[in-house]
Protein backbone atom coordinates (compact mmCIF):
# COMPACT_ATOMS: atom_id res chain seq x y z
CA UNK A 1 0.00 0.00 0.00
CA UNK A 2 1.37 3.39 -1.03
CA UNK A 3 0.32 6.69 1.40
CA UNK A 4 -0.31 9.86 0.09
CA UNK A 5 1.78 12.83 0.68
CA UNK A 6 -0.44 15.61 2.09
CA UNK A 7 -0.56 18.57 -0.43
CA UNK A 8 0.74 20.90 2.28
CA UNK A 9 4.23 19.13 2.40
CA UNK A 10 6.80 20.91 0.16
CA UNK A 11 8.87 18.07 -2.18
CA UNK A 12 12.42 18.51 -2.78
CA UNK A 13 13.93 18.08 -6.51
CA UNK A 14 14.18 14.49 -5.72
CA UNK A 15 10.44 14.39 -4.99
CA UNK A 16 11.04 13.32 -1.69
CA UNK A 17 8.93 15.60 1.06
CA UNK A 18 10.99 17.81 3.05
CA UNK A 19 10.96 17.47 7.01
CA UNK A 20 11.86 20.49 9.26
CA UNK A 21 13.65 18.82 12.94
CA UNK A 22 11.34 17.91 15.49
CA UNK A 23 11.56 21.42 17.74
CA UNK A 24 10.97 19.31 20.79
CA UNK A 25 13.79 17.12 20.72
CA UNK A 26 16.82 17.34 22.61
CA UNK A 27 19.44 14.44 22.67
CA UNK A 28 21.71 12.31 20.78
CA UNK A 29 19.60 10.80 17.49
CA UNK A 30 20.04 7.10 18.68
CA UNK A 31 22.74 5.04 20.96
CA UNK A 32 25.64 5.01 18.16
CA UNK A 33 25.25 8.55 18.54
CA UNK A 34 25.50 9.21 21.93
CA UNK A 35 28.37 6.63 22.36
CA UNK A 36 30.55 8.63 19.63
CA UNK A 37 29.60 11.60 21.13
CA UNK A 38 31.66 10.48 24.34
CA UNK A 39 34.13 9.17 22.83
CA UNK A 40 34.69 12.79 20.82
CA UNK A 41 34.71 14.69 24.07
CA UNK A 42 37.17 12.06 25.62
CA UNK A 43 39.78 13.07 22.97
CA UNK A 44 38.80 16.89 23.15
CA UNK A 45 39.49 16.61 26.80
CA UNK A 46 43.22 14.73 26.31
CA UNK A 47 43.88 16.53 24.00
CA UNK A 48 43.05 20.13 25.98
CA UNK A 49 45.16 18.51 28.97
CA UNK A 50 47.85 18.00 25.97
CA UNK A 51 47.47 21.89 25.08
CA UNK A 52 47.24 23.49 28.72
CA UNK A 53 50.69 21.22 29.00
CA UNK A 54 52.13 23.02 25.91
CA UNK A 55 50.65 26.12 26.76
CA UNK A 56 52.52 26.26 30.14
CA UNK A 57 55.65 25.47 29.03
CA UNK A 58 55.57 28.35 26.48
CA UNK A 59 54.34 30.53 29.28
CA UNK A 60 56.78 29.86 32.00
CA UNK A 61 59.24 27.20 30.21
CA UNK A 62 63.22 28.22 30.88
CA UNK A 63 64.79 27.57 27.43
CA UNK A 64 68.22 26.02 27.70
CA UNK A 65 70.63 24.48 25.55
CA UNK A 66 71.63 20.82 25.94
CA UNK A 67 73.96 18.29 24.44
CA UNK A 68 73.37 14.89 23.13
CA UNK A 69 76.29 12.76 25.30
CA UNK A 70 74.90 9.19 24.64
CA UNK A 71 71.77 6.92 23.36
CA UNK A 72 69.80 4.80 25.49
CA UNK A 73 68.32 1.18 23.60
CA UNK A 74 64.99 0.83 23.91
CA UNK A 75 62.89 -2.63 25.08
CA UNK A 76 59.76 -1.98 23.20
CA UNK A 77 58.80 0.64 20.60
CA UNK A 78 55.44 2.87 21.89
CA UNK A 79 52.60 4.20 19.63
CA UNK A 80 53.30 7.48 18.15
CA UNK A 81 57.31 6.60 18.29
CA UNK A 82 59.93 6.04 15.28
CA UNK A 83 62.12 3.00 17.37
CA UNK A 84 64.85 5.46 17.64
CA UNK A 85 67.46 4.64 20.96
CA UNK A 86 66.24 7.07 22.94
CA UNK A 87 68.50 10.67 23.30
CA UNK A 88 70.21 11.36 26.77
CA UNK A 89 70.91 15.18 26.85
CA UNK A 90 73.20 17.15 29.24
CA UNK A 91 72.77 20.94 30.33
CA UNK A 92 73.15 23.04 32.56
CA UNK A 93 70.64 25.64 34.26
CA UNK A 94 70.49 29.21 35.42
CA UNK A 95 72.24 28.33 38.68
CA UNK A 96 74.89 26.34 37.33
CA UNK A 97 73.55 22.69 38.27
CA UNK A 98 74.19 20.62 35.59
CA UNK A 99 70.83 17.92 34.47
CA UNK A 100 71.31 14.70 32.14
CA UNK A 101 67.74 13.87 31.00
CA UNK A 102 66.45 10.99 28.78
CA UNK A 103 63.86 12.01 25.75
CA UNK A 104 60.60 9.86 26.27
CA UNK A 105 60.29 10.08 22.81
CA UNK A 106 62.57 9.33 19.70
CA UNK A 107 60.68 10.89 16.60
CA UNK A 108 63.97 12.20 15.15
CA UNK A 109 66.96 10.96 15.56
CA UNK A 110 69.77 13.43 16.84
CA UNK A 111 73.01 12.39 17.07
CA UNK A 112 75.70 12.73 19.64
CA UNK A 113 77.31 15.73 20.09
CA UNK A 114 74.30 17.92 18.39
CA UNK A 115 72.90 20.79 20.48
CA UNK A 116 69.11 20.20 20.94
CA UNK A 117 67.70 23.18 22.52
CA UNK A 118 65.19 21.98 25.56
CA UNK A 119 62.30 23.51 27.53
CA UNK A 120 61.13 22.99 31.26
CA UNK A 121 59.36 24.44 33.99
CA UNK A 122 61.61 26.38 36.70
CA UNK A 123 60.92 23.64 39.44
CA UNK A 124 61.35 20.79 36.92
CA UNK A 125 64.39 20.70 35.14
CA UNK A 126 64.80 16.93 35.70
CA UNK A 127 61.54 16.77 33.09
CA UNK A 128 63.17 18.73 29.90
CA UNK A 129 61.72 18.32 26.47
CA UNK A 130 62.61 19.55 23.30
CA UNK A 131 61.52 22.95 22.45
CA UNK A 132 59.69 21.39 19.19
CA UNK A 133 56.69 20.06 21.39
CA UNK A 134 55.89 23.51 22.57
CA UNK A 135 56.14 25.15 18.65
CA UNK A 136 53.09 27.47 17.42
CA UNK A 137 52.71 25.15 15.12
CA UNK A 138 52.07 21.88 17.31
CA UNK A 139 50.14 24.00 19.49
CA UNK A 140 47.55 25.18 16.48
CA UNK A 141 47.09 21.27 15.44
CA UNK A 142 46.81 20.48 19.24
CA UNK A 143 43.77 23.94 19.61
CA UNK A 144 42.39 23.22 16.41
CA UNK A 145 41.97 19.49 16.30
CA UNK A 146 40.62 20.08 20.62
CA UNK A 147 38.11 22.20 18.89
CA UNK A 148 36.88 19.67 16.02
CA UNK A 149 36.65 17.06 18.99
CA UNK A 150 34.52 19.06 21.19
CA UNK A 151 32.14 20.65 18.60
CA UNK A 152 31.70 17.35 17.45
CA UNK A 153 30.74 15.68 20.78
CA UNK A 154 28.77 18.24 21.12
CA UNK A 155 26.51 18.04 17.52
CA UNK A 156 26.26 14.22 18.72
CA UNK A 157 25.27 14.42 22.33
CA UNK A 158 22.54 17.25 21.69
CA UNK A 159 21.40 16.27 17.88
CA UNK A 160 20.59 19.18 15.51
CA UNK A 161 19.57 22.65 16.83
CA UNK A 162 15.40 23.13 16.89
CA UNK A 163 14.59 25.54 13.53
CA UNK A 164 13.04 28.87 14.36
CA UNK A 165 8.94 28.92 14.42
CA UNK A 166 7.50 28.76 10.99
CA UNK A 167 10.99 27.36 9.26
CA UNK A 168 11.20 25.09 6.58
CA UNK A 169 14.88 24.44 4.66
CA UNK A 170 15.45 25.56 1.31
CA UNK A 171 14.37 23.06 -1.50
CA UNK A 172 17.77 21.94 -2.55
CA UNK A 173 19.12 20.88 0.80
CA UNK A 174 16.87 17.60 -0.34
CA UNK A 175 19.26 16.92 -2.04
CA UNK A 176 22.30 18.05 -0.70
CA UNK A 177 23.79 16.17 2.05
CA UNK A 178 26.55 14.18 1.03
CA UNK A 179 28.14 15.87 -2.69
CA UNK A 180 28.47 19.27 -1.57
CA UNK A 181 30.73 18.80 2.24
CA UNK A 182 31.76 14.94 1.77
CA UNK A 183 33.05 15.88 -2.09
CA UNK A 184 36.25 17.71 0.08
CA UNK A 185 37.21 14.90 2.56
CA UNK A 186 38.75 13.03 -0.45
CA UNK A 187 40.18 16.22 -2.28
CA UNK A 188 41.77 17.28 0.77
CA UNK A 189 42.88 13.76 1.42
CA UNK A 190 43.86 13.23 -1.68
CA UNK A 191 46.16 16.00 -2.69
CA UNK A 192 47.87 15.54 0.73
CA UNK A 193 48.87 12.37 0.10
CA UNK A 194 50.22 13.36 -3.29
CA UNK A 195 52.10 16.51 -2.04
CA UNK A 196 53.65 14.16 0.59
CA UNK A 197 54.42 11.40 -2.03
CA UNK A 198 56.33 14.69 -4.28
CA UNK A 199 58.20 15.83 -1.23
CA UNK A 200 59.37 11.81 -0.54
CA UNK A 201 60.38 11.60 -4.32
CA UNK A 202 62.57 14.31 -4.29
CA UNK A 203 64.56 13.24 -0.70
CA UNK A 204 65.15 9.87 -2.70
CA UNK A 205 66.43 11.35 -5.97
CA UNK A 206 68.76 13.73 -3.59
CA UNK A 207 69.98 10.91 -1.91
CA UNK A 208 70.63 8.91 -5.23
CA UNK A 209 72.38 11.80 -6.56
CA UNK A 210 74.40 13.01 -3.64
CA UNK A 211 74.46 10.35 -1.39
CA UNK A 212 77.14 8.82 0.48
CA UNK A 213 77.82 4.81 0.35
CA UNK A 214 78.04 2.97 3.49
CA UNK A 215 77.45 -0.46 5.35
CA UNK A 216 74.11 -0.40 7.89
CA UNK A 217 72.98 -3.11 10.59
CA UNK A 218 69.32 -3.74 11.50
CA UNK A 219 69.03 -2.98 15.39
CA UNK A 220 65.63 -3.82 16.21
CA UNK A 221 62.61 -4.41 13.53
CA UNK A 222 58.85 -3.92 14.49
CA UNK A 223 55.66 -3.78 13.26
CA UNK A 224 54.51 -0.24 13.02
CA UNK A 225 51.08 0.85 14.28
CA UNK A 226 49.87 3.01 10.71
CA UNK A 227 50.57 -0.35 9.30
CA UNK A 228 47.49 -0.83 6.87
CA UNK A 229 45.71 -3.64 8.83
CA UNK A 230 43.23 -4.77 6.50
CA UNK A 231 42.95 -6.89 3.33
CA UNK A 232 42.88 -6.49 -0.63
CA UNK A 233 41.36 -9.43 -2.49
CA UNK A 234 42.85 -11.92 -0.12
CA UNK A 235 46.49 -9.46 0.43
CA UNK A 236 47.12 -8.35 3.89
CA UNK A 237 48.27 -4.81 2.79
CA UNK A 238 50.13 -4.69 6.48
CA UNK A 239 52.57 -7.23 5.75
CA UNK A 240 53.65 -4.41 2.60
CA UNK A 241 53.70 -1.39 4.49
CA UNK A 242 53.79 -1.90 8.34
CA UNK A 243 56.99 -3.38 9.16
CA UNK A 244 59.77 -1.27 10.42
CA UNK A 245 63.63 -1.58 10.32
CA UNK A 246 65.51 0.41 12.66
CA UNK A 247 69.10 0.48 10.34
CA UNK A 248 72.01 1.89 12.24
CA UNK A 249 75.40 3.31 11.02
CA UNK A 250 78.57 5.49 11.46
CA UNK A 251 78.85 8.63 8.91
CA UNK A 252 81.61 10.10 8.04
CA UNK A 253 82.38 11.84 11.59
CA UNK A 254 82.34 8.40 12.80
CA UNK A 255 79.00 9.46 14.58
CA UNK A 256 76.03 6.54 15.29
CA UNK A 257 73.15 7.88 13.34
CA UNK A 258 70.03 5.58 12.77
CA UNK A 259 66.59 5.92 10.81
CA UNK A 260 64.05 3.49 9.60
CA UNK A 261 63.00 1.63 6.75
CA UNK A 262 60.56 -0.95 5.37
CA UNK A 263 63.14 -2.42 3.34
CA UNK A 264 65.75 -5.07 3.77
CA UNK A 265 65.77 -7.89 5.96
CA UNK A 266 64.53 -8.07 9.50
CA UNK A 267 66.95 -10.03 11.41
CA UNK A 268 68.78 -8.16 13.50
CA UNK A 269 72.30 -8.26 13.10
CA UNK A 270 71.93 -8.39 9.47
CA UNK A 271 74.23 -5.99 7.37
CA UNK A 272 72.67 -3.98 4.09
CA UNK A 273 74.66 -1.30 1.68
CA UNK A 274 72.50 2.89 3.05
CA UNK A 275 73.31 5.92 1.08
CA UNK A 276 72.85 9.04 3.36
CA UNK A 277 73.24 13.17 2.85
CA UNK A 278 76.44 14.72 4.13
CA UNK A 279 74.91 17.16 5.58
CA UNK A 280 72.20 15.82 7.49
CA UNK A 281 73.02 12.03 7.44
CA UNK A 282 69.65 11.36 9.67
CA UNK A 283 67.97 11.64 5.99
CA UNK A 284 69.24 7.82 4.71
CA UNK A 285 67.57 5.10 3.26
CA UNK A 286 68.63 1.39 2.20
CA UNK A 287 70.54 1.92 -1.57
CA UNK A 288 70.01 2.13 -4.09
CA UNK A 289 67.50 4.65 -2.80
CA UNK A 290 65.58 4.90 -6.13
CA UNK A 291 64.20 1.40 -5.75
CA UNK A 292 62.53 2.64 -2.52
CA UNK A 293 60.04 4.52 -5.14
CA UNK A 294 58.02 1.27 -5.42
CA UNK A 295 56.70 1.80 -1.94
CA UNK A 296 55.18 5.48 -3.26
CA UNK A 297 53.28 3.58 -6.04
CA UNK A 298 50.49 2.48 -4.05
CA UNK A 299 49.58 5.58 -1.68
CA UNK A 300 50.04 7.51 -4.95
CA UNK A 301 47.16 5.61 -6.76
CA UNK A 302 45.19 5.94 -3.34
CA UNK A 303 45.42 9.75 -3.61
CA UNK A 304 44.87 9.53 -7.37
CA UNK A 305 41.22 7.45 -6.69
CA UNK A 306 40.36 9.92 -3.73
CA UNK A 307 40.89 13.03 -5.70
CA UNK A 308 39.08 12.05 -8.79
CA UNK A 309 36.42 10.85 -6.34
CA UNK A 310 35.94 14.59 -4.70
CA UNK A 311 36.80 16.29 -7.89
CA UNK A 312 34.39 14.28 -9.79
CA UNK A 313 31.50 14.24 -7.01
CA UNK A 314 32.33 18.14 -6.46
CA UNK A 315 31.39 18.56 -10.13
CA UNK A 316 28.92 16.41 -10.54
CA UNK A 317 27.16 18.79 -7.98
CA UNK A 318 28.18 22.21 -9.61
CA UNK A 319 26.42 20.72 -12.72
CA UNK A 320 22.86 20.39 -10.84
CA UNK A 321 22.95 23.61 -9.12
CA UNK A 322 25.25 25.43 -10.95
Amino acid sequence: MISKIPADVPLGRSGSPLMAADPHHFGPQSTVHAIFGIVALLGALLMFWGLCGALRLRRRGVHVLGTVIDHVAIDRVDANDEGFDRAKVAFTDGQGHRFTVTLKTSNKFVPVGERLPLVHLPDRPYDARPESETSRWVVSIMLAGALLFLALGIALLTGPPPPPPGYRPPEFLSDLPWPLFLSLVPITAGFGILALMFFRFRRLAALQRNGIRTTGTVTRSYTSDDGLEVSFFGYRIEKMVGKVRVISFSDSRNRHIQFTSRRGPRSVGATMPVAYLRDDPTIAEVAPPLRTITSLVFPTLISLVFAALGVGTLASFIGHYG
